[in-house]
C-alpha cells in the first residue's frame, strides 16, 4: 500500500508593531525589549 501526503499551508497576516509583540511574547510578570524585528515569512516543511 503507498500512502499519499497532502501539502496544506495555512497563512495568516497580522498587522503589528515591536511593541505588540513585546506585549503578546510576554507572560505576566516578564518584560520583552524588541531591539530590532523582523517579520519576513519562514516556510518550515516536515516530510513523513
Amino acid at each position: 500500500m503507498t500512502m499519499a501526503y497532502e501539502t496544506v499551508q495555512i497563512t495568516r497576516t497580522y498587522p503589528t508593531t515591536p511593541e505588540g509583540i513585546a506585549a503578546w511574547w510576554s507572560p505576566d510578570g516578564f518584560t520583552v525589549e524588541v531591539g530590532e524585528l523582523d517579520l519576513r515569512p519562514v516556510v518550515i516543511s516536515s516530510t513523513r
